[in-house]
């Protein structure tokens, strides 16, 4: 069976913030992105709660899909993967006529198309792109779990490229890919402060034992808020 023929669309120079929702977007000020999380993933665990991003390069755009719809009042309600039908306090089914509600276990299989990023940065020159997927975390992360995020995000990346390519007739590519983990590393005192600042402490360190096929890196903060780190890093390491 042939594939229906797309129609001609009048411009070839459609970007990728164009095709997300403008609610997902993160704002960046002075080439400065502040990547927050209020949650804490385990009661009395340290969390990182803040990391931000500086110089980063003219053009670049950044969102996020975990993203709440706090403006309906539903904390447990998001953007991303609204249209799919995922795990939540409240199933329901479609059984030819109507909308029922079923039982949650029948979706078990389903429980990973929902999981989010913290935050995805897309850096466009020319035709091709150098994505940073990240994620948050505790002193008490599971890597697995930041895995799963990953490759969900980067499968909705994958399908936005595809619509400029496959429907704005673009050739884009992605050039460099980055996949990291910004965890509190133990070792806070009393007072919250770091027992060492060194910048030779912090490196990023290549995650094992994981079922991925891409490489995912953590890199680890001292303190919970007023981390920086800049953009070169995060491209220049290997």
């Amino acid at each position: 069976m042939k594939s229906p023929k797309l129609l001609l669309t009048i411009s070839t120079k459609m970007n990728i913030q164009n095709l997300i929702n403008p609610l997902l977007l993160l704002e960046i000020k002075e080439d400065r992105l502040v990547l927050s999380e209020t949650e804490n993933e385990e009661k009395g665990t340290p969390t990182l709660q803040e990391v931000i991003i500086t110089t980063l390069p003219k053009g670049l755009i950044a969102y996020s899909t975990d993203t709440y719809l706090k403006d309906l009042g539903d904390k447990k309600r998001k953007f991303y993967n609204e249209y799919m039908n995922v795990p939540s306090p409240s199933l329901t089914k479609f059984d030819g006529t109507n909308r029922v509600w079923t039982d949650g276990r029948e979706f078990v299989e389903a429980k990973y198309i929902d999981k989010r990023s913290d935050a995805v940065l897309i850096w466009r020159n020319e035709n091709e792109l150098s994505i940073v997927i990240c994620d948050l975390k505790s002193t008490k992360f599971k890597p697995q779990d930041c895995v799963d995020k990953f490759m969900i995000d980067k499968l909705f990346l994958d399908y936005l490229i595809s619509i400029l390519n496959t429907v704005f007739k673009q050739n884009i590519n992605i050039s460099i890919i980055r996949y990291i983990i910004f965890y509190l590393k133990s070792g806070l005192n009393s007072k919250s402060k770091p027992r060492t600042t060194k910048e030779d402490s912090q490196k990023f360190e290549k995650v094992e034992q994981i079922d991925s096929e891409e490489d995912v890196f953590k890199f680890p903060f001292f303190k919970t808020h007023q981390n920086e780190i800049k953009w070169e890093k995060l491209m220049s390491f290997r």
